[in-house]
Parts: structure tokens; sequence; C-alpha cells
């Protein structure tokens, strides 16, 4: 995994699988890759759906996939601003973004970049609501961790995951200050862990992380 530190909308085409005739034999599944992109887009926004307490029910066809995608980003956008009010009640801040910088993000870097810059700047600034027009932290640091995945290049891989787990475990690896009360981690990606028991896609490690880190130690060291 390389990974740089320092303090400081979707179409998928379903195509059923083709039988052919009525022989009485075992016929392995067909791994259609838009049958796949259709069922994770479903399990992504079930997952927002549930998140914010309504019932996603059964899973949607590709043409009702972009009505839950609108659905999906407002009740994320209502999500992220709810955790961003938390953070501008706080005094003394550690920020840190959490990147997937391989290939298929680089169309989108531009706007993450973008949407850093306008975080810090928010904090920064003054607050509209404060008599004393102080600024909203008195006291931020701020981290950029990028990761890739393993082996990968700056240009991509050859399977949809990437190594976020390292990613993970590199942000928690930053000197996180005990006189700084709030902390909080933005992770900003566009493709999952390893291991297929967190999604359907072709992955070059379906048991999970090579270097053996779950999300159950990760979230332990996080709490």
């Amino acid at each position: 995994m390389d990974d740089d530190v320092s303090w400081m909308k979707e179409a998928v085409e379903d195509k059923p699988s083709a039988w052919t005739h009525e022989k009485k034999v075992t016929i392995k599944p067909t791994r259609n890759p838009e049958t796949v992109q259709t069922r994770e887009a479903n399990k992504r926004f079930r997952t927002i759906y549930e998140e914010s307490g309504l019932s996603y029910g059964k899973d949607v066809e590709e043409s009702d996939l972009p009505e839950r995608l609108r659905t999906a980003m407002a009740l994320r956008k209502k999500s992220v601003r709810a955790v961003f009010e938390s953070i501008k009640k706080a005094r003394n801040i550690e920020l840190c973004f959490l990147v997937d910088v391989t290939g298929s993000m680089q169309p989108h870097i531009d706007g993450v970049k973008n949407s850093i810059s306008k975080i810090v700047d928010s904090l920064k600034s003054p607050s509209i609501i404060s008599k004393q027009q102080e600024k909203t932290a008195k006291q931020l640091r701020y981290a950029f961790v990028a990761y890739r995945d393993h082996s990968d290049s700056k240009h991509g891989g050859g399977d949809t995951p990437e190594d976020v787990f390292g990613g993970i475990d590199r942000a928690l690896e930053l000197p996180w200050s005990n006189q700084f009360g709030t902390k909080v981690i933005f992770h900003i990606a566009d493709a999952p862990c390893h291991g297929r028991k967190y999604h359907d896609q072709d992955d070059s490690y379906p048991s999970g992380d090579p270097k053996g880190r779950t999300e159950t130690d990760l979230f332990k060291r996080i709490i």
C-alpha cells in the first residue's frame, strides 16, 4: 500500500443469465458484471436507508436504481450535516481525511480537494451565530492519509476492492493527541475493502485482508 501522511451518480445494466435448454445438469451461476453492480448498488443503498431508520424493502431493478440513489444521497447528506454540526460545536479538533487515490478515483480528485478545503475553511472561519465572532475551532489539526491497494500503482490494479483496512490502520497510527477532545476521520472512497464477506465483486483477496486485519480489531482501536 502506498500512502502519504501529513498533519496540517451511478448507472448499471442488468443482463439475466441465459438458460438455453432444459437439460438436467448442474450449471454454475454466471457472474455477470452488470448484475453484480446492480446487487452491490442495492447493498450500499440498503445500508444508508437502514442507518437512517428506513426500510429499504426488496432489491430493485436497474431502472429503479436512480431514484434509490437520489434518496440515498439525500439521506447521506443529512447524516453528514449532523456530524458536521457536532464538530462545529467542538473547540479542539483533530481531523483525518482518509482518501482512496487509486485510478478509479482520479476523475473525482478535484472534487475531493475542494471538499476538504471547504471543511477546513469553515472550521477556521468565525461562527455566524457567535456573539464574540470567535473561530468555530480554537485549535484545529488535520492530516491526510492516501491509500491504494496491495502492490498497486497509481493507475489502478486488477480487482475492484482496495486496501481500505491498510488506510484505516495508517490513520490510527497518526500521533493523535489527548489534548484534542474531538477526533474525526472522513473516509472518501469508491471501492470496498478486501473480503467476499463484504461484497460480491471480483477480489484478489477473497478471504479478506492479506495482512490479517479485521474491522473488529480496527474499530476497537478507534474506541
